[in-house]
């Protein structure tokens, strides 16, 4: 795959979780494309479908619109739903409070990560990288 179609689409991918997001709190595109200060109508739409990158800054606006962290619109999960990328936040969100009040942030990861061994080791070969060699 060269570099074009690989940035075509990571912005495919962005564009499918920005509107998974934006229906979730019920915006319109026009009323999210205001919130960013886009005055054409379709400039939404051309990001969601793929057609127009954002701007780091405006990725970073969008983030904080949508309510998630700006490394779930980035990042290389693909979602089923705004569910599964509002949990993807909240864990990024958890690591990072981990830094600043350790105390808080500890029993939350504790019992996701008491939640994810409870998974076969099988089931997390497939998702770990470079476990294929393994």
């Amino acid at each position: 795959m060269d570099s074009r179609s690989e940035v075509k689409e990571l912005r495919k991918m962005i564009g499918n979780k920005i509107r998974l997001l934006r229906e979730k709190k019920e915006y319109t595109q026009v009323k999210l494309g205001e919130a960013l200060g886009y005055t054409s109508t379709g400039t939404i739409s051309q990001i969601e479908n793929g057609a127009r990158g954002l701007p780091l800054p405006s990725m970073m606006r969008l983030a904080k619109i949508l309510g998630v962290h700006p490394a779930v619109l980035i990042s290389p999960v693909e979602a089923a739903d705004a569910d599964d990328l509002i949990i993807l936040s909240k864990v990024i969100y958890l690591i990072e409070m981990k830094r600043e009040r350790p105390k808080e942030a500890q029993p939350l990861l504790g019992a996701i990560k008491a939640l994810f061994e409870l998974l076969p080791v099988s089931d997390w070969t497939s998702f770990t990288p470079g476990a294929e060699n393994a």
